[in-house]
């Protein structure tokens, strides 16, 4: 199914961009606060979805 195979995807690279966000906060703040968290929740998901829709 094309929408599986493209939210696989889509998945894989929000798996690999969660340590890389993380990386940045830490190295930007000091550390991560609850808002660092949320933000990046946030836009990790809407990243996700919006490349399992146009994917």
């Amino acid at each position: 199914m094309r929408i599986a195979q493209h939210s696989d995807e889509a998945l894989g690279l929000a798996i690999a961009l969660i340590p890389a966000v993380a990386v940045y906060w830490q190295w930007r703040l000091g550390g991560i606060t609850g808002d660092c968290h949320g933000a990046s929740i946030e836009v990790t998901e809407t990243l996700l979805l919006a490349a399992c829709v146009l994917g």
